[in-house]
């Protein structure tokens, strides 16, 4: 996965395909990158690491086709992942503060219980967490409504 990882979202890029595999493999890093601003190399301080085990069929010729496209699928995995985490932050980090969808809901249920039961006073909100100042009747309707 570690080898993967640079090779995955990256569509420009040079690749290399053994044809077979030599009985030692000896690799080496460049570990510097070009500054554009700077206009000078810098050193790249990431930490590398290797699992224990790699496996080089990943990297043959003969398996070029069916290597791109897992890591094409991989990439597709992965970018539904982060979708799927945003869109869960949504649900549970409300407004960014950290307060759930639940937690959102039952303010808004108190928050229309509270209008139903004294229609005579100007709709206002518990200042206990996030929602609006107030809200017309149809407003409040609709929220009601909804839960």
């Amino acid at each position: 996965d570690s080898l993967e990882a640079a090779t995955v979202n990256n569509e420009m890029q040079q690749e290399t395909w053994f044809t077979r595999l030599p009985p030692i493999l000896v690799v080496e890093l460049s570990r510097f990158k070009y500054n554009q601003t700077t206009g000078q190399a810098e050193k790249i301080h990431d930490q590398l690491s290797f699992d224990q085990i790699l496996y080089m069929d990943r990297y043959l010729n003969n398996n070029c086709e069916e290597i791109r496209q897992r890591r094409k699928e991989v990439y597709k995995l992965r970018e539904k992942v982060q979708q799927l985490e945003s869109k869960l932050r949504s649900y549970t980090d409300y407004n960014e503060k950290n307060i759930s969808i639940q937690e959102v809901l039952s303010l808004a249920l108190k928050f229309v219980g509270n209008v139903c039961h004294d229609q005579s006073k100007s709709v206002q909100v518990i200042e206990t967490g996030p929602a609006p100042r107030s809200g017309t009747e149809t407003e409040v309707g609709v929220t009601f409504q909804c839960l």
